[in-house]
């Protein structure tokens, strides 16, 4: 076997090459054709806004299928053959990373798809309002800032023509098509979108994996049988065309007890621009090398390692258990696989696929049309904030606009009014939001967000004007307790949801409810990566009188704390519950 090179990154300096960061947004759509220069420095990108409902547009179709609802204004051939690409594009990637990898939801997800029509009157009409609206902003600015700006022109403004937008339990997807040149079978999951599931999904999965799977799925074919993984580009051109000719030339290697540590990036020296490159790389080629067929079984054994450290530590005994092997002989076969990486593709043999879900594609209703799209455009909201302030107005009228219509009209789809009250709290106005989230909340909407919100708007209530010192009863907190319950039930599980109940009973003059510390208690697995939840009840368990199990949360919590001020707060705490219990030496 090659000598493994695991080196020290202090002092070493080539001319490596970091990894760039993965994106965050986009969706399961094509990808959008590349900017010029121009249009990158002038352009104002906006999310999609459809303001047009005339009897000459094209009727709005509806399908629901596997976790996603569908509404199309693309005729239904193309409908028909996006619906069907997005369904096999998932089998296939469940056979890449298996399927509960990913983050998923009781809520359905929400994509609309509309026909690409380039120079549109439609898209012209939105333009020049959109102008109009800078105008008014400027006019509200002070002379100073006017002066500054410069109106921006109608074909300034760019609608993104693929986007997705993410909420805390749910996502949309709008995507433009060209009917005459769309083509499913070309159709893959962007790399952001593969990441967005990655890091969504709970427990939350370990940085090396999620890095690992997002630096290789670019580099692999998915969308035919087998799953073919090129050769891997390592570090550098010069780096990969060296160990290509030479199998025994130098390779700079990360140990695995580094690779797979919480902290692996977190420390000041641990972050050089090449320690970080090495690290990225060789997370990827740790993937890679579990999931080349030829390495069997050791795909199932990296399944089971990350579902494992995803709610433990990572520790060599672990990677053993899983494994069969330990860190010093992982070193090893890395070394001596990344020659053969460099050089050869890995296949996937993707076997028997379960067969894809039948769907109906159907005329969408009123109600359904209203709700979908008043979803969609409620999302815009926060990034149209985050982006462009001054067009906010604009995209809340467009969504309290679709959304009341359907109100109007006499509907009370609870998914409806759970969208109109998040509208509305988005919006910035929780008062007008509390009536709509609660009505959605009497009719069991589906939807954790929607009862946090709620539990949110009683607890601020609640506590509001009150000495943070000052206690209530169990029956004072009933009101808030309650939905955070119907929350805690629903996918996915949302750590401020936990949080919120910790709080509320360390605030409680009474003993924890019996059936709610060990909910919290379960949770706290799950969010390994987030020291507020744990924290909060190994407080409440020292409340109960529960030490050594407080003990336990709290050692097995500064295990996984990244940041060194939150790990000195975890042992701070400890040391105080050992002083706290030890035995009081008996006088003579």
């Amino acid at each position: 076997m090659n000598a493994v090179r695991a080196l020290s990154f202090a002092g070493f300096a080539t001319g490596l090459i970091a990894a760039g960061a993965a994106a965050e947004t986009t969706s399961l759509t094509p990808p959008a054709a590349p900017k010029s220069a121009v249009e990158r420095e002038a352009a104002i990108e906006l999310p999609p806004m459809i303001i047009s409902e005339s009897s000459k547009a094209a009727p709005w179709l509806y399908v629901a299928v596997d976790d996603t609802e569908y509404l199309s204004r693309c005729s239904a051939t193309t409908t028909r053959a996006y619906v069907t690409a997005q369904l096999e594009i998932r089998r296939i990637l469940h056979v890449f990373v298996p399927a509960d990898f990913f983050g998923t939801s009781a809520v359905r997800s929400v994509s609309l798809l509309a026909p690409l029509e380039t120079g549109s009157g439609t898209d012209d009409a939105v333009r020049r309002e959109m102008q109009r609206t800078a105008q008014q902003s400027m006019q509200a600015t002070n002379d100073e800032n006017r002066r500054a700006r410069r109106l921006p022109s109608p074909g300034q403004f760019r609608f993104l023509p693929n986007l997705r937008l993410d909420d805390r339990d749910m996502l949309a997807v709008f995507s433009y098509l060209s009917e005459r040149d769309f083509r499913g079978e070309n159709m893959i999951a962007a790399d952001d979108y593969v990441y967005a599931r990655l890091v969504a999904r709970t427990p939350t999965l370990p940085g090396w994996l999620i890095q690992g799977i997002t630096r290789l799925y670019p580099q692999t074919t998915t969308r035919v049988d087998p799953i073919t993984m090129r050769p891997v580009r390592w570090l550098s051109p010069e780096d990969t065309a060296g160990l290509q000719r030479d199998p025994e030339s130098r390779r700079v290697m990360i140990p695995a007890s580094e690779l797979f540590d919480i902290r692996a990036l977190s420390t000041p020296e641990n972050q050089h621009p090449l320690r970080v490159a090495a690290w990225q790389a060789q997370a990827a080629l740790f993937v890679r090398w579990a999931l080349d067929p030829a390495q069997a079984p050791a795909a199932a054994s990296l399944w089971s390692f990350a579902r494992r450290v995803s709610q433990e530590p990572a520790t060599e005994a672990v990677f053993a258990e899983c494994f069969g092997f330990g860190y010093a002989d992982l070193q090893e076969r890395l070394s001596d696989y990344l020659p053969v990486a460099v050089k050869q593709p890995a296949r996937i043999l993707s076997g028997k696929l379960a067969p894809l879900p039948r769907f109906e594609i159907k005329p969408a209703t009123p109600a359904q049309i209203a709700r979908l799209r008043g979803e969609w455009e409620r999302l815009e909201i926060p990034f149209v904030r985050s982006k462009h302030p001054e067009f906010l107005p604009k995209y809340i009228e467009q969504a309290r606009t679709s959304l009341l219509r359907a109100v109007g009209r006499g509907d009370r789809d609870p998914r409806l009014l759970a969208a109109l009250g998040l509208c509305e709290l988005d919006a910035g106005d929780a008062k007008a939001a509390r009536p709509w989230l609660e009505q959605a909340a009497a009719a069991r909407v589906a939807g954790p967000r929607v009862y946090y919100e709620i539990a949110r708007l009683r607890w601020a209530e609640l506590i509001g004007g009150e000495p943070e010192t000052s206690g209530f009863t169990a029956a004072q907190l009933q009101a808030v307790l309650e939905p955070l319950r119907v929350a805690a039930s629903q996918s996915p599980p949302l750590p401020e949801v936990y949080m919120l109940m910790a709080d509320a009973w360390l605030r409680c003059r009474e003993r924890v409810r019996a059936s709610d510390l060990p909910t919290l208690v379960a949770a706290t697995p799950l969010f390994r990566s987030i020291p507020g939840v744990s924290y909060r009840v190994a407080l409440m368990q020292i409340r109960e009188g529960q030490y050594a199990e407080a003990a336990k949360l709290l050692s097995v919590g500064a295990e996984f704390a990244i940041e060194a001020n939150v790990r000195a707060q975890y042992q701070e705490v400890l040391a105080a519950l050992a002083q706290s219990t030890k035995p009081t030496p008996e006088k003579e």
